[in-house]
């Protein structure tokens, strides 16, 4: 049985092409961030912490911007799932305290 190495794994999000952009800041962050869509409206977020574990979830703002507080967020990488009227969107960022 073949068994991989956990460490090997990549965190990389796939290159966002075309109007599915989206900017996280500030990024480290410390206490709240602004997920940025461009001209697409959020319609569902999604954030992950490395371990796969959903730590938030919000069916959106209907805007293209849209805020959220991570200050009880541990200090580490987390990933975002974004579903937008455009597409679906990742995107990652770093909390530190």
């Amino acid at each position: 049985v073949m068994v991989m190495d956990p460490c090997s794994l990549s965190l990389a999000v796939p290159t966002i092409e075309n109007a599915n952009e989206v900017s996280i800041y500030p990024n480290p962050a410390l206490n709240t961030i602004a997920i940025n869509c461009g001209t697409s409206l959020i319609n569902e977020l999604r954030i992950y912490n490395t371990i796969g574990q959903q730590v938030y979830h919000s069916m959106g703002s209907k805007t293209a911007t849209q805020y959220v507080n991570v200050s009880s967020f541990p200090a580490g990488v987390y990933l975002t799932q974004l579903y937008t009227n455009t597409g679906f969107i990742q995107a990652k960022f770093i909390v530190q305290k």
